[in-house]
């Protein structure tokens, strides 16, 4: 399988509509020009592999065309042996990536990046609150 990439993942705001226009938005105003919004993503049915560095997040489709300035993961559906995965933002504001963790060795680093294959089509979905403008 191929490794996935930016736009394989599917993003669903929490309220309905679409990350930029569309009613049922759910957003709120976070400061002067920044919004947050709540998504859900998941992932394809055809790139199932991780990528080393972590899954690319295209930002305008998170609603924030610019930059980000907070990516929160809120939770995810746990799914079963190494694709129950702990995932976190890479902190690029400008390149968004959510960097997948499993747990390490006994003895060793609690985690380390995933080295995942064949990620079974929406097998975790995973809850983010976004900010940024």
């Amino acid at each position: 399988m191929a490794a996935i990439v930016a736009s394989d993942v599917a993003y669903v705001p929490l309220g309905g509509g679409t990350a930029t226009t569309g009613p049922g938005i759910a957003q709120e105003v976070a400061a002067p020009g920044r919004v947050r919004r709540q998504f859900k993503l998941t992932f394809p049915a055809s790139n199932q592999d991780y990528p080393t560095g972590g899954i690319p997040l295209t930002k305008g489709n998170l609603g924030c065309p610019k930059f980000l300035v907070s990516f929160k993961v809120m939770g995810r559906t746990p799914s079963s042996g190494d694709t129950n995965l702990l995932y976190e933002w890479n902190g690029d504001p400008v390149t968004p990536k959510l960097v997948a963790f499993q747990g390490g060795s006994v003895g060793t680093a609690p985690f380390r990046e995933a080295i995942v294959t064949g990620i079974t089509v929406n097998s975790q979905i995973i809850f983010v609150d976004v900010e940024g403008y």
